[in-house]
């Protein structure tokens, strides 16, 4: 026993070989200074036994299980404590089959090689082997010891040149771009030079910025001194990016991790108070200074207005994969050193609150407020403010620091409205009483003070304007206001109360309100107090009693925004093989110290990066010692466990303190499991990923709301949908859209292929270094698209919450920019309504703003009419066709006609709110109403700013600004009207919505007449805009015709105004909303320009292939190309026969026939599963593999042939799924017929020569199966199109009778009523179309009669047998049973399943049959100057009326119910139509069912 215990005791003795007893004596000669780590007094959690007893507790350990509910996996514990040196290797378990203490086997990767293999080998052996303490083995030892330095064992490294393993999918993109180039290259070239997909969206005008060399990256130079004379050669453009190692301490006593940023040569502060011995010495730091080969931008001039050198690729931190050798290239280090030396670290001593005096001799606090936060249910009355504040007022280089205000005490105000008399306190019903406001007042303190538990209220009588849709509530009334703190209020009936106001108001609205307050701005706090006990994370925290000592400074003379702290994250994730969640293997952050909110940044956009990693596998690489000696490119950090790297990232975000978060699908995914794995773990502090202190840790589902909570969160996901237009948003596709990358050149890297970089160092270096980039790409994103400074704009503009302007919904801006103009003229607002409490309305789902709300099953019918769509005129136009548009034309409505909440009146209370009819336009000396004044408001100052941007000399630098600024007043005044129609909006007005779509309606076709009247032909109209058939090649020509419509037009209104918007040179037009366009422009020096325009086609649609949308535009490219007919056939022909080659004989890449669709909702909640491939990769991904796919995400996938008999739906693959196994292959049939045809048969729909059947037979399909079918268009405008009575009957059948002459017997085919006969018209009953027969048709009028009738019968029996066909021409499925399946409100195809299917012969087609018999037969519609003889007439009568007497038969019957019903109507009005005889009305009116026919609701 002695010895024993003897010999443990020499364990616990051993020498310090790693340093950890002089680390801690180092420690604690700190103790004292200001550097030194300070942690609370908390309980001791050890037991203090002496020797004899803790020997024996060690010797009991040994001998038994003591781990409990270990689930039998069986735990070997050899009596030794965490703080021995020597261990037994820390990989091992055991399980049931392989019992206890036996190694666990290396999980080997999806494809393992031969050097894996041994490194598993090896790393199984039973070898004692020395390793370093796993302090991740202690939970809470591992937490101390990330809070001291989790910098412990970091190694910066510079990765040495890799071969990447994983390349198919990006050298698949590389091929597929190369494919089209090769497919294409000895094609005739058009003069198209640009393909514009999409209207043009946020633009930017290009600085005339000199931009530095170019050099080549990647390159290995072994010779140093060719190193040295090279890198002096170019040190003019391109200096070295040094790496600070000294570690800057925290002050005001808080814990820190440390940072390597970069090097400064400013002396404004010292970091030599602690000196570590580490390994980021900068003496063994030396970068390569190599070439780059040059880069062509594909981009013409667009989104270039921040420093010339952010085109550049030295933007990146890291280099591309180098095409040829798949090898990685070192870091970038071709920065300016200038641009390093903005780092503004603060390292300072705060000694109480930053106060400065006043104008009026106050002391006060100067604040600058970037984000606000309130919990309404906890703390109500309390808002929380964070933003930052100078630590010197007078000397603002000594920086800034974050700060938390804290605002006590906001009031909630009541506004009670007075009934007009009493109610009695039994029955409630109204008595004779009348109502003062001191019965209010005696009614509010005596029943609702009490029911409320208040001790002090405020109240006084104000007098309250209302404007809203709420009945009975008076324009203008007196209220009593009642302001008190904010518990709940009960919603009852009170005697004298008709209603209250306020009751649901936040508190953070009523201190905007209250104290105009719009975005983020320079507060001056008075009478500040510096709270002792600290309730959130910032550096600086005071607290504020009152309201209304918080003031906007508005004239002080700098209000420039102070440089907030910026983080960029990007993170890594695995699917752990034993709990099967996501795990956070890598996260990448890139830090800015001094990032500007109101103009783009510096160059380079951050200062500090650094990188924690975790592992993959179950072992390291067994040479990253090695490597990680070698590697500086990074501050890295090495961790054992998730809960080790998310702690030290933590901790290392804490210290950085960023005030601004921006991240790739943060608020989609990231966020959502950072914070879920943060409280999983358990993780101490997870509140630091915010600025509040939060003890309790809220419910998973809410978390991810409030995780970065006082820190603005930037989504450059979110950023992208409402900027720009894209197939996708995911990163790749930004980059290539956004910052102009080329097609494969970043590296994408899948989570399955993550094991496979951990197999060796070089790999998992070369992971380390994408990651570093892609958070590179996720800045730059940033930049250009100049999402913070806009949202700014944006956000002061409105009046709302920054970071609600960043998660992008518009309808919140809107809101409160409403709110504030409606409270500064002494209205009441319309009260917010929280949870899930939806209006009537919401059976209408609507979108507005990227907040999507759907219900389950069909599409419901819009709540109102929306903009009017022309029918338009398909065809081919080789003339200039010229586009008009209507300058903002729902504004410029509102403005025109005065259009608000104040100025509309209705004719009755009677009528519905909804009736258009019952509202009264204001007439033109009505002032102008609130709505209309702040668009003009908005609108004069975007024309205001767009005169300033024409400055002369204007510096690039406020001219982006100036551009940033009129961009944010466009996108809100634009945004305006969406407010009236969206259901969820506070503001919202149904018929004031309806109305001015209606006046655009009707705009639109008084300038279609008026075109017309010119001899022009409107040939399609869409809201606002028409093209315009010149019949003309003259391109000053049509501008002439252009500028003089824009003169007749225009002079009608005041506000709205028509522009010419271009000249299409081409123009191929299918149908409404989908039509392709050859742009011309006219330069400067009379050069023209072509750009091709594609809107509403299926090759700008994320859901078609890749090869369908590239043959698309090539099909295009030919059309709308200078070429003769017979040249564009003959080039689509045999374009389509080498696709049709390539795709059967497998040389196509596979990336070029991936799918995309997104999901709009989680796969789990789709009830047809089975017919979405989409959905079904989804499910399959997320079960099998650990995806984490979910609402919003796209999902690739490749329809495969699987040796079933499935439908093509259910035979979706992932691409990964494809290249990892044998049993699946292309199905080359279903792209051939499913993919090429329906998109190529569409565009060539109006092209001669190229039907779907000669298309078939190009692509080697049966072109028997393809006959050319009608296209059936779902008609939702508000008009009937129709141009003349023969353009209405065209698609019409004719009427045909045979000759009675038995020697004749002709089959008459009757499409006129006249025809032509030895150059004179007569009428088809006066002679037969055979010449030769004498017989007259008239003669046998009956016989015509019994035919007329059997073509009659037969329309109707093909009318009810009820044939329907698939609307995809590739499929020719036809039924006459309905289908049970439905999408978007129509059924779908059984056979296909993916086409919805539409009546071949519909009612409307029956009717216009009909009518088109009518119109032959009715002489009166004809205006033939020729005599008929009277027999000739009389016969015409009389098919007219057999017509006439079918679509009695056939048509609609009106039943008049008030006719009907009129004997029982009591009104004495009345009385004298009693001696009328009693009728029952039910008499066919097609006179009706035309006025419905030509309003389109037919």
């Amino acid at each position: 026993m002695g010895d024993s215990v003897a010999i443990q005791r020499a364990k616990r003795q051993k020498v310090d070989k790693h340093g950890r007893l002089s680390a801690l004596e180092k420690l604690k000669q700190l103790k004292g200074c200001k550097n030194k780590y300070s942690v609370e007094e908390l309980q001791n959690v050890y037991e203090t036994v002496d020797e004899n007893e803790y020997s024996d507790r060690v010797l009991q350990r040994q001998q038994e299980d003591w781990i409990e509910d270990d689930d039998g996996a069986g735990y070997v514990e050899d009596g030794r404590e965490i703080f021995d040196d020597e261990e037994e290797d820390s990989y091992v378990i055991s399980n049931k089959e392989s019992g206890r203490g036996q190694k666990r086997k290396a999980r080997v990767s999806a494809h393992p090689s031969s050097k894996s293999n041994i490194r598993n080998l090896l790393g199984s052996m039973p070898s004692k082997k020395k390793e370093d303490v796993k302090t991740s083995e202690d939970n809470i030892l591992s937490d101390i010891m990330s809070d001291l330095d989790s910098n412990a064992t970091n190694v910066i490294v510079k990765p040495k040149p890799v071969a990447t393993k994983t390349t198919y999918i990006e050298s698949s993109k590389r091929d597929a771009q190369n494919y089209f180039k090769n497919l294409t290259a000895n094609i005739k070239k058009t003069q198209v030079q640009q393909v514009k997909e999409t209207p043009a969206t946020l633009t930017r005008e290009t600085l005339e910025i000199e931009k530095p060399q170019i050099i080549e990256m990647g390159k290995q130079i072994n010779d140093e001194k060719a190193i040295d004379s090279n890198a002096k050669k170019n040190i003019a453009i391109s200096s070295k990016w040094k790496i600070d190692d000294d570690l800057k301490s925290e002050s005001h006593n808080t814990e820190t991790q440390q940072i390597d940023e970069f090097q400064s040569q400013s002396n404004d502060y010292q970091t030599n108070d602690i000196d570590f011995d580490d390994d980021f010495s900068n003496d063994s730091f030396n970068l390569k200074t190599v070439k780059e080969e040059p880069v062509v931008s594909s981009s013409i001039n667009t989104i270039t207005d921040v420093a010339a050198e952010f085109l550049d690729d030295d933007f990146d931190i890291f280099s591309k994969p180098k095409q040829d050798t798949k090898e990685l290239k070192p870091l970038s280090s071709t920065w300016s050193e200038k641009n390093v030396n903005e780092c503004n670290t603060v390292n300072i001593q705060i000694d109480g609150l930053p106060l400065q005096t006043n104008e009026s001799g106050e002391k006060v606090l100067k604040f600058y407020w970037l984000d606000a936060w309130e919990d309404r249910f906890v703390k109500p009355g309390v808002v929380y403010m964070f933003g930052k504040v100078y630590v010197n007022p007078l000397n603002k280089k000594a920086g800034c620091v974050s700060c938390c205000l804290i605002l006590k005490n906001v009031n909630r105000k009541l506004f009670l409205l007075p009934r007009e008399y009493k109610l009695d306190a039994v029955t409630l019903e109204n008595t004779d009483e009348e109502v003062t406001i001191m019965d209010v007042y005696e009614e509010f303190n005596t029943q609702i003070a009490t029911e409320l538990g208040l001790k002090e209220f405020k109240s006084r009588k104000v007098t309250k304007n209302y404007a809203f849709n709420l009945p009975d509530i008076p324009a203008q009334s007196e209220y009593l206001e009642a302001s008190f703190p904010p518990p709940a209020t009960a919603g009852k009936k009170f005697k004298t109360i008709a209603h209250i106001f306020g009751a649901n108001t936040s508190s953070l609205e009523t201190v905007l309100l209250e104290r105009k307050i719009k975005g983020p701005c320079w507060l001056e706090v008075k009478c500040p107090e510096q709270v002792q006990t600290k309730i959130s994370w910032c550096k600086i925290e005071a607290a504020c009693e009152r309201v209304e000592h918080v003031t906007v400074i508005r004239n002080d003379d700098d209000l420039e925004p102070p440089p907030i702290v910026m983080a960029a994250i990007n993170m890594r994730t695995t699917i752990d093989p034993k709990t099967r969640k996501t795990k956070i293997v890598m996260l990448s952050c890139l830090v800015n110290n001094s990032f500007p909110i109101h103009k783009p940044p510096s160059n380079p956009p951050f200062q500090q990066h650094f990188c924690v990693m975790t592992k993959c596998n179950e072992l390291w690489p067994i040479d990253l010692k090695q490597s990680l000696a070698q590697f500086k490119a990074t501050k890295l950090t090495k961790c054992d466990t998730e809960r080790e790297l998310l702690s030290c990232f933590m901790a290392q975000l804490w210290k950085v303190d960023p005030d601004l978060v921006v991240g790739h699908d943060l608020q989609g995914y990231q966020q959502d499991l950072l914070i879920g794995n943060v409280l999983d773990l358990n993780i101490p502090n997870w509140s630091r990923l915010g600025r509040l202190k939060r003890s309790t840790a809220p419910l998973k589902k809410f978390a991810a709301k409030d995780a970065f909570l006082g820190r603005l969160v930037c989504d450059i996901k979110l950023s992208a949908m409402e900027l720009i237009r894209a197939r996708s948003f995911d990163l790749d596709t930004l980059c290539t859209a956004v910052i102009k990358l080329k097609e494969g050149e970043r590296v994408e890297i899948i989570p399955e292929d993550l094991p496979r970089y951990y197999e060796n160092s070089r790999d998992l270096l070369q992971l380390v270094s994408l990651s570093m980039q892609d958070c590179s790409y996720i800045l730059k994103i940033m930049c250009e698209l100049n999402a913070i400074p806009l949202a700014l704009q944006i956000t002061q503009i409105a009046g709302n919450v920054m970071s609600r302007t960043l998660m992008g919904g518009r309808s919140e801006r809107n809101e409160f920019l409403l709110l504030h103009a409606f409270t500064d003229k002494d209205y009441i607002v319309p009260d917010k309504v929280y949870g899930k409490k939806l209006r009537e309305d919401d059976l209408d789902e609507q979108e507005e703003g990227g907040n999507v709300t759907k219900k389950q099953g069909a599409k419901k019918k819009a709540a109102y009419s929306g903009g009017l769509v022309l029918d338009p005129k398909k065809g081919f136009y080789d003339k200039l066709v010229l586009l008009m548009d209507f300058n903002s034309l729902y504004p410029s409505i509102i403005q025109e006609y005065n259009i608000c909440f104040t100025t509309i009146k209705r004719k009755t209370t009677a009528t519905t709110d909804d009736d258009i009819a019952n509202l009264v336009l204001p007439g033109s000396n009505i002032e102008f109403g609130i709505l209309p004044t702040q668009i003009r408001k908005l609108v004069e100052s975007r024309r205001e700013v767009k005169k300033l941007m024409k400055t002369p000399d204007l510096s690039p630098e406020l001219h982006t600004q100036y551009n940033i600024r009129q961009m944010a007043l466009k996108l809100t005044a634009n945004s305006m009207y969406g407010c009236l129609g969206f259901t969820h909006s506070r503001f919202y007005a149904k018929p004031l919505a309806a109305l001015v779509t209606m006046k655009g309606r009707e705009i639109l076709m008084d300038t279609k007449e008026i075109v017309q009247k010119q001899n022009y032909e409107v040939v399609y109209g869409d809201t606002d805009s028409l093209m315009i058939n010149t019949n003309c090649l003259d391109y000053d020509q049509v501008f002439k015709i252009g500028n003089d419509l824009k003169k007749e037009i225009n002079k009608k209104y005041r506000q709205i105004e028509l522009d010419i918007d271009g000249v299409f040179r081409y123009l191929l037009l299918l149908k409404k909303k989908k039509y392709a366009a050859v742009l011309i422009s006219k330069t400067k020096n009379g050069e023209f320009t072509f750009t091709q325009e594609h809107k509403g086609l299926d090759i700008v649609r994320r859901d078609w292939s890749q090869l369908a949308a590239e043959a698309g535009k090539f099909i295009l490219s030919q059309i709308l190309s200078e070429q003769t007919q017979d040249e564009r056939l003959e080039s689509i022909q045999t374009h389509l026969m080498k696709l049709k080659d390539d795709l059967t004989n497998n040389r196509m890449p596979l990336s070029v026939l991936t799918i995309t669709k997104q999901l709009t909702k989680h796969p789990n909640e789709y009830a047809d599963k089975n017919l979405q491939p989409h959905v079904q990769v989804a499910l399959r991904l997320n079960t099998n593999n650990g995806r984490r796919f979910k609402k919003g995400d796209i999902v690739p996938y490749i329809i495969c042939e699987d040796g079933t008999n499935n439908t093509a739906t259910q035979r979706a693959y992932h691409i990964e799924e494809l290249k990892n196994s044998d049993k699946i292959k292309v199905d080359y049939n279903y792209y051939l017929a499913h993919q090429l045809h329906p998109v190529i048969s569409r565009i060539c729909e109006p092209i001669d020569g190229m039907d779907a059947a000669r298309v078939a037979d190009c692509l080697g399909l049966d072109p028997s199966g393809y006959k050319q079918a009608v296209k059936r268009e779902v008609t939702n405008t508000d008009t009937y199109e129709i141009e003349d009575d023969r353009e209405k009957y065209r698609n019409c059948k004719p009427f045909t009778f045979i000759c009675a002459n038995e020697t004749c017997s002709t089959e008459n085919v009757i499409k006129e009523t006249f025809m032509k006969l030895d150059k004179e018209n007569v009428t088809f009953l006066e002679h037969c179309q055979n010449t030769k027969c004498s017989a007259r048709p008239v003669d046998y009028l009956m016989q015509i009669q019994n035919q007329l009738s059997l073509q009659l019968r037969h329309l109707h029996s093909l009318y009810y047998s009820g044939w329907m066909s698939c609307e995809d021409p590739a499929c020719t499925y036809r039924t006459a049973r309905l289908p049970q399946t439905f999408a978007g409100g129509y059924p779908l195809c059984r056979l296909c399943e993916k086409g919805v299917m539409f009546r071949e012969y519909t009612e409307k087609d029956l009717y216009l049959q009909m009518n088109y018999f009518l119109f032959l037969f009715d002489l009166n519609k004809h205006n033939a100057k020729i005599k008929i003889p009277q027999q000739i007439s009389l016969g015409y009568q009389v098919l007219k009326e057999l017509v006439e007497d079918w679509l009695a038969h056939s048509s609609y019957s009106i039943m008049n119910l008030s006719k009907l019903f009129r004997f029982f109507c009591l009104d004495n009005k009345i009385e004298k139509t009693k001696s009328l005889p009693i009728e029952i009305d039910i008499l066919p009116e097609t006179e009706h069912i035309d006025a419905l026919m030509e309003m389109g609701v037919y």
